[in-house]
């Protein structure tokens, strides 16, 4: 279907349908980098929710609302949106999505409002009733976006006959509608506007037998925005889709500098050698002279610190925690090195596909000449129609055999990274299409009181209202009302003063943990796990510790020697480290409007070290509650060997 084009300035907002986003979308970047565009909202069938197919160092895909495949009649899907968005020229966050629309907030320099950008998708001219609730849900949506004090641009394939652009096909009840919901709405629909559009219709499409034209894709935006509109054009070119592009040009506006997100530095965990080759016994002698060496040094510093009979005990859990960190920083940067990471580059046409484009646009030409041409005979409109359908499937072809190398390249490297855990699900997920692109949440929010705030200062405190809530429940009306009141939390503080002071000695679980115990628990770790606020790696730690490919603890292990006196330490004086308390937060969309913290579910990112100290205890309380008896045999949950169904 049809695409058009928004000039802000620098700035411009594509609208298209392109009937097959995936074998046109290096072409299309191609094309919205020669015209500055800085957003490409896609009215396209599926949404391509695999962000990474479509995204790369300056481009981000994001996917809107997708159709259920019972609504288009025939089985397949019936409807999608997304948007393209130019990370280098534009801040701009996904703000709301609906069924028929979704909608970016693209941030704007100085004290001017932020400009809300809108793609839509709607059923089809017959679909009365789907046109219907489209247009109620556009109506909704720029009547709240209006009302938060937006400037709103609107567009999309919108399939509604109003007549616009050398539309001949009669008026229909959609176009009504649209035209009723541009009204109601205070808006303005630029395709009509005397003076200002030029060119058109902008939907041609090209069959064995005939030519059809009309306008189905429109652009809308506030009456605000009316003094920065200098003109609209159709250009010819059809880019492969059966829609001309709508470029509408304004002055006068400009957008907010982006924050760039540069490359980073990091381990080069990749270069940790295979197990049982002659690269990883390099690794493991250097692993090992590492932590003997930590070894000598702490228990040097601990038998020091005991002859001093220092207090000091949280002082110096923390001096032995971070001495870790840095054997095994240094480790990292004496054997693996660093690499740099950052956002891939934008792919580039091939020879082919340019060779290819080009014969279409020359078929292109040839058609819209003779199609002109009243004196032309049938058969060379024929066969110009037939030529330029062949050159389209063409460039299609070139796309297609492009697209299944990479696939073919792609499935070689998982079959050979079957050796490594990380790197294999990373390459498997990404021939699953099941790579998902976190977003951010948008520079804006709704607080508590239901108002929403856009300066940066209230919006941190609207996330700091939510999270400080998650954690201090209002019990007012509930059954537990009452029970964990004052009197409640001195009973418990009295009972474990009690306990302290008894000292009830259990040998199973107060003897000092084994290096058994810490190997099995490094086992568990999940290669390629994130980090928490320390940045200690599973993957070093785990192969360090000599835990990867093996169930063996082999003598001389010093990695597993120096975390089991780590571990001890902390253990037989009652420390936890506050770097393993601290957790990177980063929260995670799950529906709904995306202003409002309460629907984004917030993961906890923890110290590696602290899990494996957690996991350690845990397993050492597991086998004496078993051994003992202390759980009831009704609870299946959270026990080895057990499930709630049993």
């Amino acid at each position: 279907m049809g695409k058009c084009l928004l000039t802000v300035l620098s700035l411009v907002l594509v609208f298209w349908n392109p009937r097959g986003l995936v074998n046109k979308v290096t072409e299309f970047k191609g094309e919205l980098d020669a015209v500055g565009a800085a957003y490409a909202g896609v009215s396209e069938s599926q949404t391509y929710k695999d962000g990474l197919a479509l995204s790369d160092g300056k481009w981000k895909w994001e996917a809107g609302t997708e159709g259920r495949p019972s609504e288009s009649g025939a089985g397949g899907v019936a409807r999608g949106m997304g948007a393209l968005i130019n990370s280098e020229m534009a801040q701009a966050s996904m703000i709301r999505k609906g069924k028929y629309t979704m909608w970016h907030r693209l941030e704007l320099e100085g004290a001017e409002k932020a400009l809300v950008v809108g793609v839509g998708y709607f059923p089809n001219a017959q679909d009365v009733k789907g046109h219907a609730a489209a247009n109620k849900e556009l109506r909704l949506a720029i009547a709240e976006l209006v009302e938060q004090g937006y400037s709103v641009v609107f567009g999309g394939d919108l399939n509604a006959h109003t007549g616009a652009n050398g539309d001949l096909t009669p008026s229909d009840t959609a176009g009504a509608m649209l035209l009723e919901t541009v009204e109601l709405s205070g808006m303005m629909l630029v395709n009509t506007m005397p003076g200002m559009c030029e060119g058109g219709p902008s939907r041609v499409q090209v069959m064995e037998n005939e030519v059809q034209e009309s306008t189905l894709d429109y652009i809308m935006c506030t009456t605000d925005l009316s003094p920065y509109i200098t003109s609209m054009v159709i250009p010819g070119d059809q880019m492969g889709s059966d829609h001309r592009r709508c470029v509408l040009t304004m002055s006068g506006l400009s957008l907010k500098a982006p924050v760039k997100k540069g490359r980073r530095e990091v381990w080069d965990i990749e270069a940790i050698p295979e197990p049982h080759t002659a690269e990883h016994s390099i690794w493991t002698a250097a692993c090992r002279a590492k932590f003997n060496s930590w070894l000598r040094h702490t228990t040097n510093m601990l038998r020091g610190w005991h002859a001093a009979d220092s207090t000091r005990t949280a002082a110096m859990g923390d001096m032995v925690e971070w001495s870790f960190q840095s054997a095994l920083d240094e480790l990292a940067a004496e054997q693996l090195g660093t690499k740099w990471i950052g956002p891939k580059g934008s792919a580039m046409l091939c020879s082919a596909a340019r060779a290819a484009i080009a014969h279409r646009e020359l078929c292109q030409d040839a058609l819209r000449w003779v199609m002109h041409d009243n004196l032309a005979p049938e058969d060379a409109r024929r066969d110009a129609r037939v030529q330029f359908l062949a050159a389209s499937r063409a460039v299609l072809a070139v796309a297609e055999k492009k697209k299944r190398v990479a696939e073919l390249r792609l499935f070689r490297d998982v079959e050979a990274k079957q050796g490594d855990s990380k790197l294999f699900w990373g390459k498997f997920k990404a021939v699953r299409n099941s790579i998902v692109v976190q977003k951010s949440p948008p520079p804006v929010a709704i607080d508590a009181s239901g108002a929403t705030v856009t300066q940066p200062v209230l919006v941190l405190k609207a996330w700091r209202d939510f999270s400080a809530s998650i954690a201090s429940s209002d019990l007012t009306g509930s059954p537990e009302e009452g029970i964990y009141d004052e009197d409640f939390r001195d009973e418990v503080e009295n009972r474990l003063a009690w306990l302290r002071a008894v000292r009830i000695h259990q040998p199973s679980l107060d003897k000092p943990f084994t290096m058994l115990e810490v190997f099995a628990a490094i086992r568990k770790l999940r290669m390629g796990a994130a980090p928490g606020e320390d940045g200690i790696l599973a993957d070093i730690v785990k192969s360090a510790a000599e835990a990867v490919g093996t169930n063996k603890l082999t003598p001389g292990n010093t990695m597993v020697e120096a975390m089991t006196v780590l571990f001890n330490f902390m253990f037989e004086h009652e420390l936890w480290p506050e770097r393993w308390s601290t957790g990177v937060i980063s929260p995670l969309f799950k529906h709904d409007s995306r202003l409002d913290p309460a629907n984004y579910r917030p993961i906890t990112l923890l110290s590696i070290m602290g899990k494996l100290f957690g996991s350690v205890v845990n397993s050492r309380l597991a086998a004496f509650s078993e051994t003992t008896g202390s759980i009831s045999d009704e609870q299946g949950g959270f026990r080895r060997a057990r499930g709630t169904p049993d």
